[in-house]
C-alpha cells in the first residue's frame, strides 16, 4: 500500500484505524496517527475509540501505559469532541473518571 493509499484509507475509516494502533506493536504511533485523523473523526467515532482507550485500562493491558495515552489523547483532541463527551457521553466519562481516580490515583482532564 503506497502512501496515498495508506492516507485514503486512514481518511475513510478512522476510528478503526486508531483502534488497530491502540494494539503492540503499533501503540507507539498512536498519537501521532490521531493528530492527524482528529479532524476526520466524527462525535461517535471519537466515543469509539475513547472506549476502546478505556477497555485496555479496565482489562489491566500492561503492555502500554494507556493512562498516559488516554490523557494525551485527551489533551490533543479538539474542543468539539471533548464537548460531545462531556454532554452526550456524561455518564460514561464520569464512571471511566471515578474509576480512574479510585484504581490508578487519576486526576481530571475534564
Amino acid at each position: 500500500m503506497d502512501e496515498e493509499d495508506q492516507k485514503i484509507t486512514f481518511q475513510k475509516n478512522p476510528p478503526e484505524v486508531l483502534r488497530v494502533f491502540l494494539d503492540w506493536p503499533w501503540h507507539r504511533h498512536f498519537m501521532k496517527l490521531a493528530l492527524i485523523l482528529f479532524d476526520f473523526l466524527e462525535e461517535r467515532d471519537y466515543y469509539f475509540v475513547m472506549w476502546g482507550l478505556w477497555t485496555k485500562i479496565a482489562c489491566q493491558w500492561r503492555d502500554y501505559d494507556y493512562i498516559e495515552l488516554l490523557e494525551e489523547f485527551w489533551n490533543h483532541s479538539p474542543t468539539h469532541l471533548k464537548e460531545y463527551m462531556r454532554s452526550e457521553r456524561k455518564e460514561f466519562m464520569e464512571r471511566m473518571i471515578n474509576c480512574l481516580k479510585k484504581n490508578y490515583n487519576f486526576h481530571e482532564f475534564y
